[in-house]
């Protein structure tokens, strides 16, 4: 969805994520998918600890985590100012720890793509969105949101040093795969009201990060 680029996890249910375009929608849909980030983190921490990764990988899947629960909170605040029905995802169920190559590709698509281009949205947000609490909300998450992609990274590289060459191939695949369909979602107008770009406006923001963090993508 154009206007929820968070962290999602494999096999995520977004059937239940609010619909709508008014104001109190969008950040009930925003709270929506932070829930599922935080989902996403405790599930990522627990798997790179059963498959052996550096303390500091998962110590920091658990700091984010936390992020992403404040994330929730702020959100759900301003939904239900502005008379939004809060949703939760259901909840997250467990299972064995999945092969590294599972866990690369989401880490691909989810952490160095959608949660990586968050930030430049974020970002875009924290200067247009018209009111001074949007603003502060957007900036807050634009600041963690780009620790959470550096974080993306790191794991990136520790699951490639363990992975065959053709695994790491079918990686980036899926990652080009990714950034290409983060292209397509960009093309309508978005809800006003948020300080979201328009069309052509997200499209430049796109244009100028996928060259600066993918340029084999561009």
């Amino acid at each position: 969805m154009r206007d929820a680029f968070c962290r999602r996890y494999t096999n995520l249910d977004e059937g239940a994520a609010p619909t709508g375009d008014d104001v109190g929608s969008y950040l009930a849909r925003l709270a929506f998918y932070e829930a599922a980030s935080v989902d996403a983190f405790t599930l990522l921490a627990r798997e790179l600890g059963a498959h052996g990764a550096p303390d500091v990988l998962v110590r920091s899947c658990k700091t984010a985590r936390r992020d992403e629960s404040r994330h929730v909170r702020m959100a759900v605040k301003l939904a239900r100012r502005h008379g939004a029905v809060i949703v939760s995802p259901p909840a997250l169920v467990d299972a064995p720890p999945r092969a590294l190559e599972e866990i690369a590709i989401e880490n691909a698509v989810e952490g160095c793509v959608r949660e990586a281009f968050s930030v430049a949205i974020a970002t875009w947000q924290a200067d247009h969105a018209p009111t001074t609490g949007l603003r502060a909300f957007f900036a807050a998450l634009a600041e963690d949101e780009a620790r959470h992609a550096a974080l993306s990274l790191g794991i990136d590289a520790w699951l490639r040093s363990r992975l065959s060459v053709t695994a790491a191939r079918r990686v980036d695949v899926a990652r080009n795969r990714g950034i290409a369909a983060l292209q397509a979602s960009l093309t309508s107008e978005p809800i006003g009201g948020i300080g979201l770009p328009s069309a052509s406006q997200a499209h430049a923001l796109f244009t100028t990060w996928v060259a600066t963090h993918h340029p084999l993508a561009a």
